[in-house]
C-alpha cells in the first residue's frame, strides 16, 4: 500500500490512500470511502423495489400493506393478552 501525505501551508492536511486498499482516505477528520457501504446499497435497492411495486401493482401493494398492519395489530393484541394473563394471576 502506497501512502502519500501533503501539507498545504498549514491550511489543509490530506492523507491519500490508493483506491485498491481497504482503508478509506481521510481529509480534515471526515472519511471518504472509495466503495459504497453494503447496507446503503441494500437500502436503496429495497426502496427502489417498493416504489416499483407500488407503481406497477397498486392493488397488490395496498393488500401487502393491509396484511402488514394486520399482522402488527394481531401481534400487539396477543402480546397484550399475554401480559394481561401474566399480571392477573
Amino acid at each position: 500500500m502506497r501512502r502519500e501525505s501533503w501539507d498545504l501551508s498549514g491550511i489543509l492536511h490530506v492523507n491519500v490512500v490508493q483506491w485498491g486498499s481497504m482503508r478509506p482516505a481521510t481529509m480534515c477528520g471526515s472519511v471518504w470511502e472509495p466503495r459504497m457501504n453494503l447496507k446503503k446499497v441494500l437500502t436503496y435497492l429495497a426502496i427502489a423495489f417498493v416504489i416499483f411495486y407500488l407503481f406497477t401493482q397498486p392493488a397488490n401493494a395496498a393488500g401487502a400493506v393491509r396484511n402488514l398492519f394486520g399482522g402488527i395489530s394481531t401481534g400487539a393484541e396477543r402480546l397484550s393478552a399475554f401480559f394481561t394473563s401474566l399480571f392477573s394471576g
